[in-house]
């Protein structure tokens, strides 16, 4: 602690390099990544748009080459990293039972002291890389071309999943790359695309926390981010980047219509605070579907402990409370990966 406070200190009067103090905290808080990477998974690098990108694959112990496996795209949220979401979104396993293989991007990352932060530019949003206008769009579609040529891929079976700016990513890639995407399923945050227009309806399945306090789920105006109450809650200035947000309600109201829904919506789950309404008679059964979870903050659906390392080490210690009032309560009423793997295995690329 005695650390982030004299990071403070000098921020106030010494002017150090930007965002170091910032994400100063993360590093104490976040698990960033391996030291080696787990079993399975592989590094890859490619240059698109002038910086050096890149990616971490994992290709189940059944991968065959001969035959083509499905592909999920695991997008980090605002301030994460690809060596990170392994353990955050928890796929392994799902991927070991299903026999699909992973790809965990890496968003435009700052790195301080060897770790990546990184931010994905959505259309309207989010941190660095939209300030930089990264075209994260053409990252992906890049490295989805370059997966294909590395091992063998069915097209008809690629899918995004993302948490938070992830989830804003995950949106701009149906709207932007829906001749190589088969669905999504966005969770803790809406798109905020600049417009969509896809050539082909991309099914979605949206997972939202009634009680999410960073993406509120019924909107709200001069919106702060997870990150941002997280450093207000260390005692930290932080620079006022807001947004106004809609109702999730709303925008999935409006994306229904771009995949051709009727405002019919039929329910099809429903488990304590937890309930699933889907659009009806959408083109192409480019399904939209709305599950919505009360007792749910800002976490992946399913997980039984944060995130954060400091909760795993000192649960009431003040790192770990700060991150928890920050992102608010776990919730197991839907198990996002089985509900995301079921719903990609029902919308394969027509």
């Amino acid at each position: 602690m005695k650390s982030i406070f004299l990071c403070f200190f000098q921020k106030r009067f010494f002017n150090p390099p930007k965002y170091f103090c910032l994400i100063l905290p993360f590093i104490f808080i976040c698990k960033i990544g391996f030291a080696q990477l787990p079993e399975g998974h592989q590094e890859y690098a490619l240059r698109h748009g002038g910086l050096q990108r890149k990616y971490i694959v994992y290709a189940p112990s059944s991968y065959d080459q001969k035959q083509g496996f499905p592909l999920v795209i695991a997008i980090h949220g605002g301030g994460g990293s690809a060596e990170g979401s392994i353990d955050y979104f928890e796929l392994t396993q799902k991927a070991e039972e299903e026999n699909f293989m992973i790809a965990y991007p890496q968003g435009y990352a700052i790195q301080v002291l060897g770790k990546n932060f990184g931010s994905w530019n959505g259309g309207n949003c989010c941190g660095p890389a939209l300030k930089k206008n990264v075209d994260d769009v053409g990252f992906i579609r890049k490295m989805i071309l370059k997966i294909e040529k590395d091992y063998n891929i069915d097209a008809k079976r690629i899918y995004v999943t993302g948490m938070s700016n992830g989830a804003i990513m995950a949106y701009a890639l149906a709207c932007e790359l829906s001749d190589k995407i088969a669905a999504i399923a966005p969770v803790g945050s809406i798109g905020h695309y600049k417009e969509c227009r896809p050539k082909y309806p991309v099914p979605v399945l949206h997972i939202h926390g009634i009680d999410d306090p960073c993406a509120a789920y019924e909107g709200c105006k001069d919106c702060e981010g997870c990150s941002m109450k997280f450093l207000k809650n260390m005692g930290l200035q932080v620079d006022e980047n807001r947004i106004d947000v809609e109702s999730v309600t709303s925008f999935l109201d409006k994306h229904r219509r771009i995949n051709g829904c009727s405002e019919t919506t039929k329910e099809i789950f429903r488990n304590k605070g937890a309930t699933c309404i889907a659009y009806q008679n959408c083109d192409n059964n480019a399904e939209v579907v709305q599950c919505s979870v009360k007792g749910l903050g800002h976490t992946w659906p399913g997980r039984t402990t944060y995130s954060a390392k400091s909760c795993d080490s000192r649960p009431n210690g003040f790192l770990c409370r700060s991150w928890k009032n920050a992102v608010g309560e776990l919730n197991q009423d839907i198990i996002a990966n089985d509900m995301i793997w079921g719903f990609f295995k029902d919308h394969p690329k027509h």
